[in-house]
């Protein structure tokens, strides 16, 4: 599966069952904003520049909503970000609802409306 975070395709928010590692393999910085089921919302920044607080991966909780975007830092213009799912996984992506998220997210109205599926 391959994701591609320029511009022209942006990430949209998703999540799988299971807890997942999201790395950072290759080329520039990415961030990825993620939402809790319990309420919480938080981002990390993916690369190699600890100078820049970026860490090279990280586990999400099971059930985080993610969404992923270039952190448009070095030019390099391309990131590789592996994911690994359970053994036994059926592989299930799931899209929040909108409407939902901007109850529970009320601060994070940009970052929902930008990476949320039209309606």
């Amino acid at each position: 599966m391959y994701l591609t975070i320029d511009k022209d395709h942006p990430s949209l928010l998703h999540t799988v069952q299971y807890g997942q590692s999201w790395m950072y393999s290759i080329g520039d910085a990415a961030i990825v904003h993620c939402f809790t089921q319990n309420g919480q919302y938080y981002k990390v920044r993916l690369g190699l520049d600890k100078n820049k607080d970026e860490v090279h991966g990280f586990y999400a909780d099971p059930g985080t909503f993610i969404a992923i975007e270039t952190a448009e830092n070095n030019g390099v213009g391309f990131s590789k970000i592996s994911t690994e799912l359970p053994d036994g996984n059926d592989g299930a992506i799931y899209v929040p609802r909108k409407d939902k998220l901007l109850q529970l997210f009320p601060a994070q109205r940009d970052i929902i409306e930008r990476f949320s599926v039209k309606e």
